[in-house]
């Protein structure tokens, strides 16, 4: 868009040329800030392509209802007004004094402010792109008239297609040479920045806030900070891009530039790999919660970008028209919208874990549809997410591998609730025993229940450090409900162990994965005390079988002291095959919450195992008095919710470096 203008006297002629042959109307204004409404109002000059006609509205808000026509058009000469072959042009006469109420004086001396905007809808739709520019309207000096420079009415906002973008680079990359820093570090900082967390965590039922920050560990918060100004910084720069926007509009502009780069940043913790581990030193619970939280940020900021451009701006969603100066197709941006908040609905815990199938299927279309529609919402959204999107692509395609390792695995069951799956010896089980990480996990996919889902489970080292066994435990009743569609892949997979008849069953492995907080490798211990419940004694069993496989650890000769607490004795045996004999390095004690005396019961070997009746008290086993003056002690926990939460509580209070495991899918 080009303006030239020409002062003579008390007047001043003024003609606009832009070439776009979609324009449904262009419009110019004389204001006094730069914004196009103020108080009192003014007027612009807007020229509609429909009949090629040229007048003056008074501009009293930003909807199609607040910008009347001007009464009186008398303050204004339309001497030419043409569309010719895509090229707009309109002429007009003003005097440099108001004309009328709605005109703004032109000071010859002083450059004023002009708003220019124009849009692909008819009159008085929302504008496609505006802007504001300084024009200094010469004035007559010893000659009668003198012409101003032609000045190109550009707009400051079109370096917010790159900036976003350029920002959220600059936020990751600070965040990788800080996790590369500690990761690769030694020394009591690193422990600190690791292991603390930011708040003390309750005994038991913590609130929704406290229940999150207990597990912000130092180092996370620092992270969390980055990603935070880096929020500050995009605000800022979509603010000062945009130094004419009304508030809906620049509300709108940063909840929609906020949405992308939580969009951006929750794709990478599920690009699954073991380069964030590498990187961070974290284990895979801590990464996918950050998936989480900024996919809630996300989903609200939409949100509110959505509301106030179809409620505020009463900007039609369902148009394919570019709008907008970042160019955006509001009906692709709607499309992606309820694509990400029904996504994100499904995804609540209480979805997720009834219907995990609903859930999982739903997720993997929803996403793709998804980042589809966003990356053709706006160039923005496309230049921000090609990096995220091609982590993630590289990733998968470098998973796909995992579709060749198919093995053949012994499956026995153990009772109606659980199946024990042991992995044959090969090279390639060698290798995994040890490359994996303590507490290592494998995404699990059995063909014969389902070819496309994908389970975590905790891979369990064999006594022999020669293979690895999974523990899959089904809901209560799962063979008595084997005709029920709401069965969870657990319920199915021990249902196919039980039916099995050549006692094998054929599974495809991905992993290994997962790297506990504590750094055994560059941690000395003299204790670890292992609190499990239930089926989470899978880790922990991985951990004792670990320490006794890997004999060059510097923790080859630590204690281990295992509690164990379970329903039923039988449970006790669920993973018998791998776990007994323990190592002698092992003090085991077993809990039978419903026995009422003490027992024993008898694994595969013959042996007897004896279990305490009741419950465990965790004040009992985790006290400072219980281990030397100067003794290092770590604490790890897996199991239900309650018993880590107490175990977490009791470590903190002892100021004992603790882990725990936590699968929340």
């Amino acid at each position: 868009m080009t303006m030239r203008s020409l002062v003579k006297g008390a007047n001043v002629c003024i003609q606009v040329y832009f070439q776009r042959a979609t324009a449904k109307w262009v419009s110019v204004a004389i204001t006094k800030s730069t914004k196009m409404v103020t108080s009192p109002a003014n007027n612009a000059v807007v020229f509609e392509t429909a009949g090629a006609t040229t007048k003056l509205y008074v501009m009293k808000g930003y909807t199609s209802n607040t910008v009347p026509l001007q009464s009186s058009q008398a303050s204004m000469n339309v001497s030419q007004s043409s569309m010719v072959n895509g090229l707009i042009s309109f002429t007009f006469e003003r005097t440099l004094a108001s004309g009328s109420v709605y005109d703004v004086a032109i000071n010859p001396t002083v450059a004023s402010t002009v708003q220019w905007a124009y849009a692909d809808r008819a009159w008085p739709a929302v504008h496609t792109k505006d802007g504001s520019v300084k024009v200094l309207f010469a004035s007559t000096t010893g000659q009668d008239t003198k012409d101003t420079t032609a000045l190109s009415l550009s707009d400051p906002s079109s370096s917010m297609k790159y900036s976003t973008a350029l920002i959220s680079a600059i936020i990751l990359t600070t965040m990788i040479l800080l996790g590369l820093v500690v990761t690769n570090s030694s020394g009591k900082w690193t422990t600190v920045v690791t292991l603390r967390a930011i708040c003390a965590p309750a005994k038991q039922h913590p609130t929704f806030f406290l229940s999150w920050m207990q597990d912000i560990k130092l180092g996370e918060a620092v992270v969390v900070g980055v990603y935070v100004g880096g929020l500050v910084a995009v605000g800022a720069t979509v603010t000062s891009a945009f130094p004419s926007a009304p508030l809906a509009r620049l509300a709108s502009l940063v909840a929609g530039h906020v949405a992308l780069v939580s969009l951006m940043f929750l794709m990478l913790p599920v690009a699954r790999g073991q380069h964030w581990e590498r990187i961070f030193g974290t284990s895979h619970e801590r990464i996918v919660k950050f998936h989480r939280w900024l996919g809630r940020l996300c989903v609200v900021a939409s949100t509110v970008h959505f509301l106030v451009l179809w409620l505020v701006q009463e900007v039609d969603v369902l148009v394919t028209d570019e709008y907008g100066s970042q160019d955006a197709v509001p009906l692709f941006g709607f499309v992606a919208f309820v694509a990400f908040a029904s996504l994100s609905l499904l995804a609540h815990s209480f979805v997720r874990r009834a219907c995990y199938e609903l859930f999982y299927y739903y997720h993997r279309v929803a996403a793709v549809v998804g980042l589809v529609f966003v990356m053709l919402h706006s160039p923005s959204c496309l230049y921000a997410m090609i990096f995220p999107a091609t982590v993630y692509a590289v990733t998968a395609l470098f998973r796909l591998g995992a579709y060749w390792n198919k093995i053949t695995a012994i499956a026995t069951t153990h009772g109606a609730n659980s199946a024990l799956v042991i992995l044959p010896r090969t090279c390639e089980t060698a290798k995994w025993v040890m490359e994996a990480n303590p507490c290592a996990f494998f995404w699990v996919n059995v063909p014969s229940v389902s070819t496309l889902e994908w389970h975590p489970y905790s891979a369990i080292i064999t006594p022999d450090g020669e293979s690895m066994a999974f523990c899959i435990k089904a809901s209560s009743g799962a063979k008595s409900t084997s005709d029920s569609p709401s069965r969870s892949f657990g319920d199915k997979l021990v249902q196919l162990v039980a039916d099995s008849r050549a006692g094998t069953v054929d599974v495809v492995l991905d992993g290994p994965y997962g790297h506990p907080v504590i750094n055994f490798d560059k941690q000395t211990y003299d204790s670890v005390v292992l609190i499990a419940g239930g089926v989470g004694i899978t880790p922990l069993l991985s951990f004792v079988n670990r320490c006794h496989v890997h004999k060059h650890d510097s923790n080859r000769g630590l204690a281990l002291h295992l509690h164990w607490t379970v329903r039923t004795p039988d449970d006790l045996l669920v993973a018998s095959e791998v776990m007994f004999p323990l190592p002698p390095n092992v003090k085991a004690t077993f809990y039978v919450t419903t026995a009422e005396t003490n027992g024993a019961v008898q694994c595969h070997t013959g042996d007897y195992v004896a279990y305490h009746g009741g419950k465990l008290v965790l004040d009992e086993v985790l006290n400072v008095e219980r281990y030397a003056l100067h003794d290092k002690v770590a604490v790890m926990a897996c199991g239900p919710p309650g018993l880590v939460q107490e175990t977490q509580w009791y470590s903190h209070k002892c100021r004992f470096d603790f882990h725990k495991e936590v699968f929340l899918f």
